[in-house]
């Protein structure tokens, strides 16, 4: 993993180390940190104590071949001096706090507008009244996203009309690469794709879209 964190929207918790990347970024006025909900922290911990863990051992354990070796090589790895002295405080949360954004050069204002769900974990949008609506994730996504792929499995007028607005808007710049900011794939499953979906779509500047016909 590269040490130059780059602008735009982060969900991390403090610690030594993504404190030292955000030096190195030459990004510490530019970083936006905030207090992390106390209801939330354990979670939060959790997730990220169990991310950095996996990436340890999987570089110091489970690349043996022999699995009958993992069980002595795990307690050389957690009782190992760079494990206690190096990594382990290195990776500890610290104030309980979290870094949500750097801004671009030449920003003042942070992004308030971010997702409802956590950017560090994946979430499930089951569209019952417990969790946030997927059309307003989708237009806070796009407000606060460089680019975005969609893979989707068909597409219906009546579901794109409330983004057109946003669409627009997310559109009328081309990505950072000089490619189309947005990119479609969907198909032609049981026909149930509209055209006139399609149809829209095609209008919007710097937008790809391909559809499979593959109906099987």
């Amino acid at each position: 993993m590269t040490n130059i964190l780059p602008p735009g929207l982060y969900d991390l918790l403090q610690t030594p180390a993504l404190k030292k990347r955000v030096e190195a970024s030459g990004a510490v006025d530019a970083a936006v940190w905030a207090n992390v909900d106390p209801v939330e922290l354990p979670n939060k911990i959790t997730a990220h104590l169990a991310k950095e863990l996996t990436s340890y051992l999987a570089e110091t354990v489970f690349d043996k071949k022999d699995s009958e070796l993992w069980q002595a090589a795990l307690e050389q790895a957690i009782g190992s001096p760079e494990f206690l002295q190096s990594f382990l405080p290195n990776i500890l949360p610290e104030d309980h706090k979290a870094l949500l954004q750097i801004k671009p050069e030449g920003m003042s204002a942070e992004i308030t507008n971010r997702p409802d769900t956590p950017l560090a974990v994946s979430a499930l949008l089951t569209g019952s009244s417990r969790s946030p609506a997927l059309r307003t994730q989708i237009q806070k996504e796009l407000e606060s996203c460089d680019r975005a792929d969609w893979l989707v499995s068909f597409i219906k007028f009546s579901g794109l009309v409330p983004l057109l607005d946003v669409l627009r808007r997310f559109t009328q710049t081309q990505a950072s690469d000089g490619g189309p900011r947005l990119r479609i794939a969907t198909t032609s499953y049981m026909g149930a794709t509209d055209i006139k979906a399609i149809e829209e779509l095609l209008k919007l500047p710097n937008t790809e879209i391909r559809v499979s016909y593959d109906t099987k």
